[in-house]
């Protein structure tokens, strides 16, 4: 608890005291504070509430407001006072602690749409506090770090989601009914395409009836061209290029078993495509991305974790989804090893033999993909001479943070829903248009949508549109799949 109780100054106002029995505002004029973030704009995340006074004139003019204490108790004070009650009125004013700051920030601080965020400190409180103002300065960097890598990714591929989404549902009615399929009671092997998978191989192959294996797209063909064929493979790849994974399919006898293909519905409709002429299951999931997620209440799309957008957590939860106990990792290095990023058998071998020149040659186009950034050495277990790079690393503590996670409940994988596109699309165009008609400042599902492909528009803009111009340039531009 930060505060001990309240005082009257002398214009009649309640202002919280400090344990130490200092006030945190003045005690003639508190409402002067409001000139220390007069005129600011964007997103202000403030240590320090009190009793808001400082913030009576940051929230008329800021696009968001989020004040932090200490603890739930420290706040609960706070907003009995009169002063702290009247802020709460206000929309774009949001309250934090310690423990809810990061997911306040990741629920609600959109780039896009609110522009610029600052971090500071009510001075006074951050003298009393000089713990969790270290706390909450390091919880809001590494927040604003996950959004702005977020907000990056979206700025570059939400035009092809966006394409790509609309595409896969227009022809999509419901899943298939998968859940006797596989035996949950073996273990799951999820294979990577790292470089230590070239040990794994003869392995794989001799104990081949241990395991159901589930292959990233990437492993696909390095599996299949040593006579493995997986019983699943995963892609979320959005781009045209994945579907190079894909090509080896056709490889496969009809005599044999082929692989459910779990798909991302934002992935290339080729590669899904190219799965289904090869006779191949095709299942549909999603990673979060809000059009799915609203397509997903009429639909039986399942939701996944994908951490930070990788591959082999997707097959990993995929495979916990589906009810299996044991999970066994092959290839998953997020490592370099051997002058090379991937095992062999990738699409890339192909890709860079196929375009290799004496002054051009497959191994400085290997060595170029991995110098994309700065490596350094690291110690990954049945690897020699292991680099890495910040990138890679994020994978790895993504994957860390799943297995950390992944006994949470979930819900039900399958659902008999049957999904009707033309439906979904009036019903999504009523939810835009009536949103963007009344200028409205809340996220309504319809209008989050669009939220992705906003990012990329003002990435590629010339001009300096507003947060409702570029959502109508988005919707314009998705209006063209809908028809």
């Amino acid at each position: 608890m930060t505060y001990s109780g309240t005082l009257t100054s002398k214009n009649s106002c309640l202002i919280p005291v400090f344990l130490d029995g200092k006030p945190m505002h003045s005690k003639y004029n508190p409402q002067g504070e409001a000139a220390l973030f007069k005129d600011r704009t964007g997103c202000l995340v403030v240590a320090g509430l009190g009793g808001g006074f400082h913030l009576t004139e940051a929230v008329k003019t800021c696009s968001l407001v989020i004040a932090c204490e200490k603890d739930e108790e420290s706040l609960n004070f706070c907003l009995k006072l009169p002063s702290v009650r009247e802020l709460c009125s206000k929309k774009n004013m949001l309250f934090a602690t310690e423990k809810t700051l990061g997911s306040v920030l990741l629920s609600n601080y959109l780039p896009h749409m609110h522009g610029g965020i600052e971090f500071v400190f009510h001075r006074a409180w951050e003298d009393r506090e000089k713990q969790s103002a270290l706390t909450l300065k390091e919880i809001f960097s590494t927040a604003v770090r996950h959004i702005s890598a977020d907000y990056s990714v979206q700025s570059h591929f939400a035009k092809l989601w966006q394409r790509n989404i609309f595409i896969n549902l227009r022809t999509f009615t419901k899943n298939p009914d998968i859940r006797n399929v596989f035996d949950t009671k073996k273990s799951v092997a999820v294979i990577a395409a790292g470089p230590s998978l070239d040990e794994d191989i003869t392995y794989l192959r001799q104990n081949r009836n241990q395991y159901e294996i589930f292959a990233t797209d990437t492993a696909l063909s390095s599996l299949v061209a040593q006579g493995i064929i997986p019983d699943a493979v995963v892609s979320i790849d959005a781009q045209h290029l994945s579907t190079e994974h894909f090509k080896c399919l056709g490889s496969i006898l009809q005599n044999e078993k082929k692989p459910v293909c779990f798909f991302d519905a934002a992935s290339a409709n080729e590669s899904i495509s190219m799965a289904r002429k090869n006779a191949c299951t095709t299942f549909l999931v999603h990673n979060g991305h809000p059009l799915l997620a609203l397509a997903s209440q009429k639909a039986n799309i399942p939701q996944i974790q994908t951490g930070s957008g990788t591959v082999t957590i997707a097959a990993c939860d995929i495979a916990q989804k589906l009810g299996f106990k044991d999970i066994k990792l092959f290839g998953a290095d997020f490592a370099y090893s051997g002058g090379r990023p991937y095992a062999r058998g990738t699409y890339l071998d192909k890709l860079y033999k196929n375009s290799s020149l004496r002054t051009d040659t497959l191994e400085e186009k290997f060595c170029a993909l991995m110098f994309r950034t700065e490596l350094y050495d690291t110690v990954r277990e049945g690897l020699k001479n292991a680099k890495t790079s910040t990138v890679l690393e994020g994978y790895k503590a993504s994957l860390e943070l799943w297995q950390k996670e992944k006994n949470q409940p979930t819900g039900p994988f399958y659902r008999d829903l049957n999904f009707n596109f033309k439906d979904f699309c009036k019903e999504w165009k009523e939810g835009v248009e009536e949103s963007i008609k009344e200028n409205c400042t809340s996220l309504t599902p319809a209008l989050c949508t669009l939220l992705p492909l906003t990012a990329f528009l003002k990435r590629i803009s010339k001009d300096k549109l507003d947060f409702f111009s570029l959502v109508k340039l988005a919707y314009s531009y998705s209006l063209r799949y809908t028809e």
